[in-house]
């Protein structure tokens, strides 16, 4: 079992304990407005999406990272921050970064200080070359956290995702382990 910590949080595989908090926020069309991929208020299915990165995480030749983001005071459930494996190359893999937190965590620099941990257990861990990840170029959280964390804005790609049946212009992030600093 993975687990990270941070100033303030634990980061960690998820347990089945999590079940009720994963679904709440996963439900809550404000904190999946920008991942609606991930939306589901549909129990069975959330269960589903749940166990599968329960499954994953014990797997030797994991392909998917899925953590719990929680209080390393209180134990509360935060969010989830996690990572897939895109491509597995002589020099590394490439893994795509994302995450999602309760309302009542925003602005409060919880993703920023996830992003740090993880990409730092990222790099000290594991064959990874790059890290990737997008936002849609109006959420201005996520592009505020990806920066404060040092990724490189890669690509600016115009209507390339779509969000609630509108397209949006995509902003591409990357962190190169040359670039990553210690």
């Amino acid at each position: 079992m993975v687990i990270l910590y941070s100033e303030r949080l634990l980061i960690r595989d998820y347990i089945e304990s999590d079940f009720e908090s994963f679904y709440a926020l996963i439900t809550d069309k404000d904190v999946m407005k920008w991942m609606p991929d991930s939306y589901s208020d549909d129990k069975d299915e959330a269960k589903r999406m749940l166990y599968e990165s329960i499954i994953e995480s014990k797997l030797e030749k994991r392909k998917k990272f899925y953590f719990a983001i929680t209080d390393q005071l209180n134990g509360d459930y935060i969010g989830e921050i996690g990572f897939s494996v895109l491509h597995h190359t002589e020099e590394g893999a490439v893994v795509n970064l994302g995450y999602f937190i309760g309302q009542s965590y925003w602005h409060q620099g919880i993703v920023t200080e996830a992003i740090g941990r993880v990409i730092d257990y990222i790099f000290n861990t594991l064959s990874v070359i790059k890290i990737e990840a997008s936002c849609s170029s109006l959420n201005l959280g996520s592009i505020a956290v990806l920066e404060k964390n040092n990724m490189i804005r890669e690509s600016y790609r115009i209507k390339s995702m779509a969000l609630d049946g509108e397209l949006h212009d995509r902003i591409d992030f990357r962190m190169l382990r040359s670039e990553w600093q210690i």
